[in-house]
């Protein structure tokens, strides 16, 4: 079963998104889910090492 969300991007994040999602023909929905299972991965890095914040 499916669940919905409702994030908020910025904007120029969600262009990139939908292009590389449309450029690997996938939807963006499982281009996120994807990235959500990599993320919740049990040998997953730190996210505070990988991201800029």
């Amino acid at each position: 079963m499916d669940a919905k969300l409702t994030p908020s991007f910025n904007d120029d994040v969600v262009a990139k998104a939908k292009k590389y999602a449309t450029d690997n023909n996938i939807s963006l929905s499982r281009l996120v889910e994807h990235l959500l299972i990599q993320v919740t991965a049990s040998d997953y890095k730190s996210f505070r090492r990988l991201s800029n914040f």
